[in-house]
């Protein structure tokens, strides 16, 4: 689609809080700046996805922050070279790192630390996998992540192809440590009940997906979890892979109340402020 037919439809949309791009490297477009700079004087937030590694250059960064994007949110694999190359197919590592760094930045030099990090003019998030491949390095690549003032992390195990005990312990200790770094995490396609103790990390499962065919899986044993209401299920993606056993009010955490309202919240308006410690 070309310039001038990217911007019509743009402004045949309906006034909306935000707009997402997504799906291929937007920016690799030559007018992919003229592009946001439209979407900006009509959407209040300009949202994009992207591997990073077209940010390793220093003045894409600044043009893309100054020509209207607001949010960006970014897949980052791993730190470890081999498996960044398997997954992606590419030797892109280098550029994914730099435009990490570009990135954050960025952000940190436009944002004031007295700034809420979800309320502030330019927001930065990461998204990194659990999966075979990357799982015996998540931790160094946590580390690496929230060393950068981040203000959200998403540990994402959808279409994961390890959800073996020691795999969500790997991810209970990510969360820990990205606290500790003073970045909020999340932990997107599991359960709650699959991060006990953890049930305000659960980023997912987003709950209005259970109503849309094919997304999500409820089991019958569900309906005796205390957290019916506010789950959104399991996806089906992961479904059959371990045995899922619901909350029940025989075993019901201390601070249900506390998760009941935190999850009965959609996610884009819950706290970014970590708690010193869990309740």
């Amino acid at each position: 689609m070309d310039t001038k037919a990217l911007k019509s439809l743009l402004g045949a949309m309906p006034e909306s809080e935000s707009i997402e791009f997504a799906g291929g490297e937007f920016f690799a477009r030559k007018d992919a700046l003229e592009i946001v700079d439209f979407a900006g004087n009509r959407f209040r937030r300009v949202k994009y996805n992207t591997n990073g590694a077209i940010f390793a250059y220093r003045n894409v960064v600044e043009s893309a922050f100054n020509s209207g994007l607001k949010i960006i949110y970014m897949k980052f694999f791993t730190t470890d070279p081999s498996a960044h190359e398997t997954i992606t197919r590419t030797n892109t590592l280098k550029y994914a790192i730099k435009g990490f760094e570009n990135l954050a930045n960025m952000q940190n030099a436009k944002n004031t630390p007295s700034v809420d990090s979800l309320r502030c003019d330019y927001f930065f998030a990461v998204d990194t996998f659990a999966h075979s491949l990357t799982l015996p390095t998540l931790e160094e690549t946590i580390a690496f992540i929230t060393m950068s003032d981040i203000p959200r992390l998403i540990i994402n195990f959808n279409y994961s192809d390890c959800l073996s005990d020691e795999a969500i312990s790997i991810a209970r200790k990510c969360v820990d440590l990205a606290v500790e770094n003073g970045t909020w995490a999340i932990i997107k396609g599991l359960p709650i009940c699959a991060m006990r103790d953890f049930e305000e990390h659960c980023g997912d499962a987003y709950r209005l997906e259970r109503y849309i065919p094919g997304n999500v899986f409820i089991p019958s044993v569900c309906d005796r979890c205390v957290l019916f209401s506010v789950c959104g299920g399991i996806p089906e993606t992961i479904a059959d892979k371990r045995r899922w056993s619901p909350i029940t009010s025989e075993s019901k955490p201390k601070n249900l109340d506390h998760i009941m309202f935190f999850h009965s919240i959609i996610p884009e308006e819950r706290p970014s402020i970590m708690p010193v410690a869990r309740l």
